[in-house]
């Protein structure tokens, strides 16, 4: 009787533990259930559109350039913002140092998100680096798409020098020789801005690929990794640039 009555605990243990079994699968076949039904795609845009869903939430980012000897030829660059009743409140710009630097949406995560949004590209799941918190997007832009994207970030940074040479044109309280000297020398700086871009996008090529996590129950993207990578001609010598931009979103309300 005694050794009946242990061989039915033991076969009660294997029934509670083989239940755990099942249960523990069930739960995982839930929660990887969204890449059954849903394309790698459409997991994309579910993201962006639930980050756009959300009221308020900050974010901040860091980006490094890399030269043609893969050495580093600009401070690390240290950005951070907010968004607040789904508008855009604040983006702060400076390099490692803490020296301010202009704004340019080149570095702004939200920026790159939404141009990406109509750029033509391959998206996947990176099974490996996925788990039961993130999904994980590869993206890669279609040839010369890479290219387009630089070349629209680099002229709307050319605009906004334009922009920004009269309104400090305007702030500086000079008399009328000097404003007539300081829009000089801006409106030098621009032109000569403007022909070395001309110059230098004649021949660029640019590639682009990013990775997007994803959170798995939410949808909301946690972080955003950007490599560009880019061949020009510069004075006639052919060169290569590498940038890379790793942001983090967090305080979502």
């Amino acid at each position: 009787m005694i050794r009946y009555f242990s061989v039915s605990i033991k076969s009660c243990r294997t029934l509670a533990f083989g239940l755990s079994f099942v249960m523990i699968v069930l739960s995982l076949n839930g929660c990887y259930a969204i890449e059954s039904k849903k394309s790698p795609t459409e997991i994309y845009q579910m993201a962006l559109s639930g980050l756009s869903g959300v009221d308020n939430f900050k974010f901040r980012g860091r980006a490094e350039v890399y030269g043609t000897n893969g050495k580093r030829i600009l401070e690390p660059i240290n950005y951070e913002g907010n968004v607040i009743g789904h508008k855009q409140q604040t983006f702060k710009i400076a390099s490692e140092s803490g020296t301010a630097l202009t704004y340019s949406e080149r570095w702004n995560p939200l920026h790159q998100l939404e141009l990406l949004r109509n750029l033509g590209k391959s998206i996947q799941i990176n099974e490996q680096k996925s788990n039961d918190q993130q999904i994980v997007l590869e993206i890669k832009l279609n040839p010369g798409e890479g290219t387009k994207l630089l070349i629209q970030n680099l002229k709307s940074e050319m605009n906004g020098l334009q922009e920004g040479r009269y309104l400090v044109q305007n702030a500086a309280k000079l008399d009328v020789k000097k404003q007539k000297e300081l829009q000089k020398e801006l409106d030098s700086i621009y032109k000569n801005g403007v022909t070395k871009l001309q110059s230098l996008t004649q021949n660029m090529e640019s590639n682009a690929s990013y990775v997007l996590w994803v959170d798995r129950s939410s949808l909301i993207p946690t972080r955003v990794y950007s490599k560009t990578q880019t061949r020009f001609v510069d004075k006639g010598k052919a060169r290569t640039e590498a940038v890379t931009t790793d942001a983090k979103f967090d305080g979502y309300q």
